[in-house]
């Protein structure tokens, strides 16, 4: 008998991996640029589309390479509405929005931001939320759901590769608008409190709606900035005030530093929580 085929090594892998993604993010700007002739790209419609088209190119992708290439099933991905997504995605939800809801809370208390107006904004609210959801599963699935299963399916410590995608992520943030030194830290953290979640539950849906809840709450509800860019209007809109390091600036609030130490805390909280009350998954 003929035994088990092996995929690829891991390094063939991250090449492979490494060209199918930059290939997806340049397929799906050329799309929108196709279908939105004469449009700009700073405007809000072609970043929805380029970005739904990202994610629908980027799962596929990673499906074709996690399934064809390293023969692994589709569901190892962790892309399962299960007992485990039901049982944790309250709190998925709830750790995002506490993290922003207690720093807008203290920014508007010591003076560093205000509101200037409250309003509905209609079909967009529903729009914001569809897009912050394909936005975040573009990410998630690239980053937690390819490169750091990928990772951990060698002998580095499930850490080692939580770590490694948790730089990478915020590498990927390095052409933002308004980027510094905090805002880094900043989406690091967030990377290591989304590849915990993964890496604890083995499922790619509650990252992706940790981190779609984070972008939604922060960006179309309180009005900050979402890591230097302003994609769907909001219903507060803010009127920020120095210091920067208080309220995040023009990077929204996770340029601030009183953002990064909540969600230290937080994260910290989190973490220890998902050790105590799940069973390792096997990614």
């Amino acid at each position: 008998m003929k035994g088990k085929r092996k995929g690829l090594p891991l390094w063939a892998d991250l090449i492979i991996w490494l060209v199918l993604s930059f290939f997806a993010f340049v397929a799906s700007e050329e799309a929108a640029t196709a279908l939105l002739p004469g449009v700009d790209r700073d405007a809000q419609i072609y970043s929805h589309t380029s970005t739904t088209l990202a994610a629908l190119l980027l799962g596929l992708t990673v499906l074709v390479q996690h399934c064809l290439l390293d023969r692994q099933p589709w569901h190892s991905l962790g892309l399962r509405f299960n007992r485990t997504f039901i049982r944790y995605a309250p709190l998925s939800c709830a750790v995002p929005v506490a993290i922003l809801t207690i720093g807008f809370l203290i920014c508007l208390l010591a003076g560093s931001t205000s509101i200037s107006s409250v309003q509905w904004t209609g079909w967009e609210f529903g729009i914001s939320i569809v897009f912050w959801i394909v936005a975040a599963f573009a990410e998630e699935i690239l980053l937690r759901g390819y490169f750091q299963a990928r990772l951990c399916r060698t002998r580095l410590h499930p850490w080692v590769a939580i770590v490694l995608s948790s730089i990478l992520f915020a590498a990927m943030h390095l052409g933002n608008s308004h980027v510094a030194v905090i805002p880094m830290i900043h989406l690091f953290v967030s990377g290591i409190l989304l590849g915990a979640l993964y890496y604890y539950t083995g499922n790619l849906w509650l990252p992706t709606l940790l981190h779609s809840v984070w972008n939604w709450y922060q960006g179309s509800i309180l009005g900050f900035a979402v890591s230097g860019n302003n994609l769907t209007p909001s219903i507060i809109t803010q009127q920020a005030q120095a210091p920067d390091w208080l309220n995040g600036g023009a990077f929204g609030f996770e340029g601030s530093l009183l953002g990064l130490l909540i969600q230290i805390a937080l994260t910290a909280w989190f973490i220890i929580y998902l050790s105590q009350h799940t069973k390792k998954a096997s990614l």
